[in-house]
């Protein structure tokens, strides 16, 4: 239980990364446009696919769907379809992983007796060793 003493800590994915990313979408986008309007067909695969990239980082840069929420009971964490709320005693660790050149915390859960594994969507501006870390220390403190 999370005592009226204890306030969740919040951690936030990086403005200056996503920053990026909806600049990057944004002149890959008018770029593919500017192929368009100029008679390439091809334009529209980029217009396409990082013209989907604008709301997706800008929901990123401006809402706070994505943020990582510790309290004493679970953590919860958001990506762009919803969040998800996982109690610390459900988790076995916490690790960095690489999947390609991305690095995340990949964690594992026990739910029913079924062994599951997912993935914090963001490393909220640290390495993923350091917030891997972090996690189990929090993991180790509160589950119980």
């Amino acid at each position: 239980m999370t005592s009226a003493m204890e306030q969740p800590v919040v951690l936030r994915p990086s403005k200056w990364k996503w920053a990026a990313i909806f600049l990057a979408c944004t002149v890959f986008a008018a770029t593919g446009m500017l192929m368009i309007v100029v008679g390439v067909v091809q334009g529209w695969l980029p217009v396409f696919f990082f013209g989907l990239g604008i709301p997706l980082s800008a929901v990123a840069l401006f809402s706070s769907r994505l943020n990582l929420v510790l309290t004493a009971d679970a953590f919860t964490f958001g990506t762009i379809w919803g969040s998800r709320t996982v109690r610390w005693a459900e988790v076995n660790s916490f690790e960095a992983r690489s999947i390609g050149r991305t690095k995340l915390v990949r964690f594992e859960t026990m739910s029913s007796g079924r062994q599951k594994i997912g993935y914090l969507s963001e490393t909220y501006g640290m390495s993923a060793r350091e917030l891997a870390e972090m996690m189990n220390t929090w993991r180790l403190r509160y589950s119980g």
